[in-house]
């Protein structure tokens, strides 16, 4: 298979892997929305729309997690991932173009530039999830314990579409 051939078949690697971010961000924030409401009740009508999280792009849900997440390294590393989610979803196809012929040298440019986005995204997923399990604990005075091998082997059953 060819370099081309090749990029082709990867581009939809870096969608998945953009949207496993997306979906592991709106798990969280739903948890915090669920456990806000859960706390409060008694004290005022809190209103729980998660159909907000639901709707929302990845920089918006990036701009919540700030608001309700402290860890400063995978926020930075986030809106670092969030442009090179753009890039993919709507630009990569028609980049490697120069004048209605594939340009190899893009090609490869942008072949490296994936390989770093979804090595990127995954450990924003597993951060992510990470968090998650760590508020769940916080909410619950439970300790579960889940190992990065765990967070890993979910990530690649997403990625090979096990759980479809």
């Amino acid at each position: 298979m060819g370099i081309v051939e090749n990029y082709f078949d990867d581009i939809p690697k870096a969608i998945l892997s953009f949207q496993l971010i997306e979906e592991a961000l709106r798990g969280y924030l739903a948890r915090c929305e669920v456990f806000t409401k859960t706390r409060v009740v008694d004290f005022i009508d809190y209103k729980l729309d998660l159909g907000v999280i639901e709707k929302a792009s990845l920089g918006t849900l990036i701009d919540m997690f700030e608001k309700r997440n402290s860890n400063r390294i995978l926020i930075k590393l986030l809106r670092v991932v969030a442009p090179e989610r753009n890039f993919f979803a709507h630009a990569a196809y028609t980049y490697i173009y120069e004048k209605g012929e594939v340009d190899e040298d893009k090609v490869r440019e942008v072949l490296r530039r994936l390989e770093d986005a979804i090595k990127n995204s995954r450990e924003c997923f597993l951060d992510i999830w990470t968090e998650s399990v760590s508020l769940e604990n916080r909410f619950s005075g439970k300790k579960k314990k889940v190992t990065r091998e765990e967070i890993d082997a979910l990530y690649r059953k997403f990625e090979s579409r096990e759980c479809a």
